[in-house]
Order: C-alpha cells, then sequence, then structure tokens
C-alpha cells in the first residue's frame, strides 16, 4: 500500500492547527476559568478564615468580659456583704451602746432613789430617836438629853488614847469642839474644865454648832478627832437597811 504522504502531512498540519485552536480557544479560556474559580474559592476560604478569626477573636472577647462582669459582680457581692456587716455590727454596738446607756441611767435613777430614801429615813430615824430619847430621860430620871449626851462624850475624853492627846496638846493650835445643839454657860464651863484636865491646862477651845453632826460632840485639832454622835449609830442603821435592799434587789 502506498502512502501519501502529502495528505498525511495535510492532516498532521490539520491535527496541529486543530491544537493550537483548541488551546488558543477552549483549553486556555478553561484553565483562566478554573483558575479564576480557584482563585475566588480561595479567596473566599481565606475570607471565611479571617472572619472565623475575628468571631473566635470576639468570642474570647466575649467571654473575657463576662469573666470580668462575673468578677465585678462577685466583687460587688462581697463588698456588699462585707457593707452589710458592718453595717449590722455598727447597728448592733449602736444598740449596746443605747441600753447600756439606759441601763446605767436606770441605775443612776434609782441609786438616786435609794440615797434619797436613805437620807429620809435617816433623818426620819433621828428625828424619831431624839424624840423618844428625849422623852424616856425626861420621864425617867428628869434629864436633859443634852446633858446626857456631854457626859458621854466626857467619858470619852477621860479615854482618849494618850498619843492622840499628846498630840492635841503639842499642835499649838486651838482645840475646836462642835456640838449639834447650842451649849449654855455652864455646859461650857464643864467642857472647859475636862478638856483642859485632860489635854492642856491653858489649851484654848474655840466653840462652834454644827446641825451636820445630827446630834453629838466632837473634839478635833492635830489630825486627830473625839466625838460621840447620834450619827454614827444612824450611819450603821442606813448601811443595814441599803445591804437589806441590796438583798431584796439580788433576790438573796
Amino acid at each position: 500500500m502506498e502512502v501519501d504522504w502529502l495528505t498525511v502531512s495535510a492532516q498532521i498540519v490539520n491535527f496541529l492547527i486543530l491544537v493550537y485552536l483548541l488551546k488558543r480557544f477552549l483549553y486556555q479560556p478553561v484553565l483562566r476559568a478554573m483558575d479564576g474559580r480557584e482563585r475566588r474559592i480561595r479567596e473566599r476560604l481565606d475570607e471565611a478564615a479571617r472572619r472565623q478569626q475575628e468571631a473566635e477573636r470576639e468570642a474570647r472577647g466575649l467571654q473575657q468580659r463576662q469573666t470580668e462582669l462575673e468578677q465585678a459582680k462577685a466583687d460587688l457581692m462581697t463588698e456588699a456583704r462585707e457593707q452589710a456587716e458592718a453595717e449590722r455590727g455598727r447597728l448592733l454596738e449602736e444598740a449596746r451602746d443605747e441600753i447600756e446607756d439606759r441601763r446605767r441611767q436606770w441605775r443612776q435613777e434609782v441609786e438616786t432613789e435609794r440615797e434619797a430614801f436613805l437620807k429620809e429615813l435617816r433623818n426620819r430615824a433621828a428625828e424619831g430617836v431624839l424624840a423618844v430619847a428625849r422623852q424616856v430621860l425626861a420621864e425617867l430620871a428628869d434629864v436633859r438629853l443634852e446633858q446626857q449626851t456631854l457626859q458621854v462624850f466626857l467619858r470619852r475624853l477621860e479615854g482618849l488614847e494618850p498619843q492622840a492627846r499628846e498630840a492635841m496638846a503639842a499642835s499649838g493650835e486651838p482645840l475646836r469642839l462642835a456640838t449639834a445643839f447650842e451649849l449654855d454657860t455652864g455646859a461650857r464651863e464643864r467642857l472647859n474644865a475636862a478638856v483642859q484636865a485632860q489635854i492642856a491646862p491653858q489649851a484654848e477651845i474655840q466653840y462652834r454648832q454644827s446641825p451636820d453632826l445630827i446630834w453629838g460632840v466632837e473634839l478635833s485639832a492635830a489630825g486627830q478627832r473625839l466625838s460621840w454622835n447620834l450619827a454614827e449609830y444612824l450611819d450603821a442603821l442606813a448601811r443595814s437597811v441599803d445591804n437589806a435592799l441590796g438583798k431584796a434587789r439580788t433576790g438573796d
């Protein structure tokens, strides 16, 4: 079989032309389209990845803000509890102070009333004792209460301790003699003689009347004191009453 090289050459040329035409007008547009599509897909993927990263950053930011808000909330709750506890403590302290103030005020009022009661009792007891003593002495011996009081004081003067007697005598200052009642001339002379005999012959005596004694006689000098006073007995009576009232208050 004889080969027609001209036909073969023409077919080869036609094939090459076809390949060129296909490449130029078909493959290259298709390749460019595919490249463009791939590029767009890659861009979209990159955009999606970028948006995902932004979303993740925003999510992390939201999570951080949420954590900060929860921490701030916890701090506020803690601070509120601390303030509430401090306010509660302050109110309790004020309440305790108020109760303690009222208790002190009540105690002071009770003490004031007690002292007033004891003072009134002391005064009434003194009046009663003096009245009874005057009446008994007058009925039994026809002796004035003032004279009997001086007699008791003079007996105590005779029993004055030597140290006190020497201190009064060596003081160089006048002897002060106070009575709850007014002394007549005879009573003063009697007291002068007794004091000068027991303490110092030339002792100067200054007399004064002192209602504070309630009923009695008091001699003092150089820090020394000798007395007989109804107030001593009344004080003992007041202490007894006070103790009785205290036991009554405590339920003893």
